[in-house]
């Protein structure tokens, strides 16, 4: 298990930025950090859905990132509407654009996986995120467990478990956590996400990246214990330095201790 660390703006606060790259042993690049010339970028995580219709302009970024991230060895994409263009409201997503049936996502998924591995071919390993759940229309479908393993097991691809996403989502739609993460795919687990997540004044949950506390620490120890091929553990904390340094030596850790 290796700790990968997003290359964030934490990355430019120099020299505190040599801590994190002795902490950490390879970095997830995403797409707003596409121009970061660290070495071991061994995932890169893309904005793009697996599950809408791609154009010209997705394959040409495809490309641009197998040219250019030679040590890549997982890229994964989102899953995070059924809508084509959903508008932004307290960061929440409203319907907005084209909606897409639970077909028309599927029927997606096996074609943007084609071009996937026409562009990068089958030496890099391809992941989809599981997304928090909100209770508007946008998210109807994306965050069902079946809908998830359908799209995984059916293209023989990784997946990527966001931790806080399964809680909110859970607490959101008021089903157990539990059995919620027991339908997701998790036997193909390639790489966990790990931040702790919040519950406003409404009582909604929503995907804050908090430095986890007790119960998460527990709930990544039995994870880890239990899906010992999860390759990659993602801390998205981006706050501080320093405390984004002692969560890692925490999972460092649980994983000495497993």
């Amino acid at each position: 298990m290796l700790i990968a660390t997003p290359i964030s703006h934490l990355f430019k606060l120099e020299p505190e930025i040599q801590k994190i790259i002795d902490a950490s042993d390879c970095f997830e690049c995403r797409d707003a950090s596409f121009e970061s010339t660290i070495v071991k970028q061994r995932i890169y995580h893309s904005d793009f859905e697996l599950i809408h219709t791609w154009t010209d302009r997705e394959k040409k970024m495809l490309s641009s990132i197998q040219s250019t991230k030679e040590e890549l060895e997982l890229i994964s994409f989102h899953a995070a509407s059924c809508y084509s263009s959903p508008a932004i409201i307290d960061g929440i997503f409203q319907p907005e654009g084209i909606e897409y049936s639970r077909e028309d996502m599927i029927a997606n998924t096996r074609e943007n996986i084609r071009t996937i591995r026409d562009i990068f071919g089958n030496s890099i390993e391809i992941a989809v995120e599981n997304n928090n759940y909100y209770p508007t229309p946008v998210y109807k479908t994306i965050t069902d467990s079946s809908f998830l393993s359908t799209i995984v097991n059916e293209n023989n691809i990784a997946f990527l478990f966001d931790i806080a996403h399964a809680k909110v989502t859970a607490h959101n739609r008021n089903i157990c956590f539990d059995e919620y993460m027991e339908g997701l795919p998790l036997n193909r687990c390639v790489q966990f996400h790990i931040s702790e997540f919040g519950i406003n004044s409404r009582g909604i949950a929503y995907d804050v990246h908090e430095e986890p506390g007790r119960e998460l620490y527990a709930c990544i120890k039995d994870l880890l214990s239990r899906y010992r091929k999860v390759k990659y553990v993602t801390v998205e904390y981006y706050k501080s330095i320093d405390r984004l340094l002692f969560i890692i030596s925490q999972i460092k850790e649980i994983v000495i201790s497993l």
